[in-house]
């Protein structure tokens, strides 16, 4: 149900890792990172319950593979062509297109998604009043978020300093207009580039809630905390480093066949 805020989220930090490392209009690093995201999922019956997934990234370039080993799944993405391939390793097949296209499915999810959200207020969450109210809540902020469009975001320094992976991080509070939307611990150490820009533009137009925040944050976010309207969800940065990737991890595997994206 709430995979998709996941994985776009997630790439925003790929987006930055490829983008910020190394001066603007340069050749960039070959890396290899480890991010790891919490968050409170609908389990059975629309009972409310903690998920924790991980991702392992490779990249090279203007090229962002993201491997999710819960789905087993694999995201490639290239920044200079604007274009995604997926790869369902489960059911041996692959689908690929341009950014719009992924905006496209993106809506479609969305779509989806609020009819589903819909039909799980006929389900019975059982006994327990917490887990009825509970739920509630997620329903109500998912419906919130998944509606949002395009909105005003404001940013408030707070002094707060600590820690994240060996980073001396600073916390951004970023309001949608009276209500904290989110908590973004960012570090100085790495200096996004022009691209970085270029592609915040690009995706928040192309998922306006998710991209949006940070147009105007400086720094690498190491952490984020979605709080919007009762959501959980953290992402956190867990190892960066830097190394030769081979070409060879963004081709298509061979014996694969293809068919139509999807999310």
């Amino acid at each position: 149900m709430m995979k998709q805020i996941s994985t776009l989220r997630i790439s925003l930090y790929l987006a930055v890792l490829v983008l910020s490392l190394l001066p603007a209009r340069r050749a960039l690093a070959d890396l290899y990172c480890e991010i790891t995201s919490q968050e409170e999922v609908f389990g059975f019956r629309g009972r409310p319950m903690q998920s924790i997934k991980r991702e392992r990234v490779f990249i090279k370039e203007n090229l962002v593979k993201v491997y999710d080993e819960m789905r087993n799944e694999t995201w490639i993405y290239n920044l200079d062509i604007k274009s995604f391939l997926k790869i369902d390793h489960r059911r041996k097949a692959y689908s690929e297109g341009s950014f719009e296209e992924l905006k496209s499915l993106i809506e479609a999810r969305k779509k989806k998604e609020l009819a589903d959200l819909d039909h799980m207020l006929t389900l019975s969450p059982g006994r327990s009043e917490e887990d009825r109210e509970r739920r509630m809540v997620l329903i109500e902020g998912r419906k919130k978020l998944l509606t949002l469009g395009k909105a005003t975001f404001r940013l408030k320094k707070t002094g707060e300093k600590m820690k994240i992976g060996e980073k001396s991080c600073r916390l951004i509070k970023v309001y949608l207009e009276k209500e904290l939307y989110e908590k973004v611990w960012v570090t100085d150490e790495i200096k996004p580039g022009e691209e970085y820009s270029d592609f915040l533009k690009l995706m928040s137009e192309i998922d306006p809630p998710i991209y949006s925040p940070y147009l105007n944050i400086k720094g690498f976010p190491m952490r984020t905390e979605l709080l919007y309207k009762g959501l959980e969800q953290t992402i956190e940065v867990k190892m960066v480093t830097e190394g030769p990737v081979p070409i060879t991890e963004f081709l298509i595997p061979q014996g694969l066949k293809k068919i139509a994206p999807s999310l």
